[in-house]
């Protein structure tokens, strides 16, 4: 995915992805080691990823009782590629997990450029500071904006008068 300015990134912060029947599959068991299985199936999740990749050569997770285990191999996987891949940053089993999206440049060079979160099934994008930052200084504005020329003061409530 590209850089995309604030507007785009709060329409995609509101928007969330459930998959039902894969939830059912695994009889609601979401865990470190299929949460990203989970995740591929979401509208955030690029194809052309190296975790895709390392699918089609054959690594997979999903039998890995261990869930520190199948980190493990994950990563060993994902150090010899170079590109888009996605980990699991933090897993509270079985209700919370975060997901970062990273540009992996070499083996020890990686870059998180998303965030995203599964909370009880639901795949959401987790705001960054800047557009957190972004829409408290909009919401701001047109607060102020409401209260007359933006300073909202006294002098404001008596020209409106007039």
């Amino acid at each position: 995915m590209e850089e995309v300015g604030l507007p785009s990134r709060v329409h995609q912060l509101n928007v969330y992805f459930r998959n039902p029947e894969y939830l059912a599959y695994l009889q609601g068991q979401l865990r470190a080691s299929n949460v990203l299985d989970y995740f591929a199936t979401s509208e955030f999740y690029e194809q052309g990823c190296n975790n895709a990749l390392l699918r089609q050569q054959g690594l997979q997770l999903d039998g890995v009782q261990d869930d520190a285990e199948a980190m493990v191999r994950l990563e060993a996987g994902l150090k010899r590629l170079v590109g888009i891949e996605y980990v699991v940053a933090h897993a509270r089993t079985p209700d919370l997990f975060v997901i970062h999206k990273r540009q992996r440049s070499g083996p020890e060079d990686v870059r998180v450029i998303e965030a995203y979160y599964v909370l009880h099934g639901d795949i959401r994008m987790a705001a960054d500071l800047y557009t957190l930052l972004g829409s408290r200084l909009v919401s701001l504005r047109c607060t102020k904006m409401q209260e007359g020329d933006g300073r909202g003061g006294r002098e404001d409530k008596e020209r409106s008068k007039l």
